[in-house]
């Protein structure tokens, strides 16, 4: 029988965690997560994972602890909440202020890594090997969370908690350390069916499944162009979307609470930023290949969805109409139609460019072809 390690190393590490304000540790052995890496295999095999890649991108290697850690014995699972609305904030925003989802308005995934490391050096300091993984490809963290009772899986398909409900972002620590093992929460939905109800595309019509294809949150970290039949559900999100968290009633007497809502967008003086800025400002948050163009594109759908008329739009819109990305002037050119700036596209008439093309055709535009 394998022998456990110092009696008093899980207490210490549940002292600290809860000093450091952490959610765990629960403990789960290393088996394979044989279970997920099939699910997995199986969302990738029929498409409804769109392009994603973190554990769809590997899913064995996501599916076997010892790919984080060689010779791991424990995975501690933790979460960390991070700030909801309040009542008060409900209609925050403004009518030209892109949305930011609460889990992006600050650098959370940081902030949980940097306590994990803390923990992880206390393990490292009596004799063991740990490794934090926060996000990452390498670990199932949902998964981990259910398996070590952290939490169980909502069927928004987000992890829930009794005190934060799905507000949490989730980490792990993998470790050499034979630690006592935590029970799983027998606990479930039920008949709760207020996240699908409030899903805006459908993503969660299947019960504990997510169609990433029709998820904006997603579609909002995707490369590419925006799905056209989904620029008008998106309303005037920039970055991620709340709807299933915000609907959940788990924790919600208890959670963290937003005092303010300063992190709203302002679309069109970010458009005239440079692309340093953009980086510079956002750069915390998950960017295609750190790819300003891509802000610009979200910013745009801001703008589109927006019904702004003024002036400075319509300036805004002929700057990125010139724009170098083709996925830029596209949406640009979506944008000032929507908004009655047709006059703007004279601006792409010779753009050669097939996404400009496809958005031109929309609004019964043919561009010249070349010769």
């Amino acid at each position: 029988m394998t022998q456990l390690a110092d009696e008093h190393l899980t207490d210490d590490l549940s002292r600290m965690s809860s000093e450091l304000g952490l959610i765990g540790p629960r403990v789960c052995g290393v088996d394979l997560f044989e279970f997920e890496r099939v699910q997995i295999e199986l969302a990738k095999d029929i498409g409804r994972s769109s392009t994603m890649a973190f554990t769809f991108n590997k899913p064995a290697r996501s599916a076997d602890p010892n790919s984080a850690l060689e010779g791991a014995r424990s995975i501690l699972s933790f979460a960390m909440g991070y700030p909801g609305p309040s009542d008060e904030l409900a209609s925050g925003f403004g009518p030209l202020e892109g949305e930011i989802a609460y889990y992006a308005k600050g650098d959370f995934y940081g902030e949980i890594r940097r306590r994990l490391s803390v923990v992880a050096e206390e393990l490292k300091s009596r004799g063991y090997r740990a490794r934090v993984t926060v996000d990452e490809n390498h670990a199932i963290d949902k998964a981990i969370a259910r398996r070590s009772g952290l939490g169980w899986m909502g069927k928004n398909t987000l992890i829930l908690t009794n005190v934060t409900g799905p507000f949490v972002l989730l980490g792990e620590i993998f470790t050499d350390a034979e630690l006592a093992h935590t029970e799983t929460l027998n606990k479930s939905c039920g008949k709760c069916d207020k996240c699908q109800v409030s899903c805006p595309t459908g993503a969660l019509d299947e019960d504990y499944l997510l169609d990433a294809r029709l998820c904006l949150s997603w579609l909002l970290q995707k490369q590419g162009p925006f799905p056209y039949e989904l620029r008008g559900l998106l309303g005037l999100r920039f970055y991620g979307c709340d709807e299933c968290l915000t609907s959940c009633p788990v924790g919600k007497k208890t959670r963290l609470r937003l005092e303010s809502t300063a992190s709203a967008v302002d679309p069109i003086f970010w458009l005239l930023r440079s692309d340093r800025e953009l980086i510079d400002h956002f750069g915390y948050m998950y960017i295609p290949k750190r790819d300003p163009s891509h802000l610009r594109r979200n910013l745009l759908l801001v703008l589109g969805n927006s019904g702004s008329k003024t002036d400075e739009t319509r300036e805004v819109l002929a700057t990125q109409l010139a724009h170098f990305s083709a996925v830029v002037r596209s949406t640009a050119v979506w944008a000032a139609s929507k908004l009655g700036f047709l006059d703007l596209l004279a601006l792409v008439g010779a753009d050669q460019d097939e996404l400009v093309h496809q958005e031109l055709a929309r609004i019964g535009i043919v561009p010249p072809t070349s010769d």
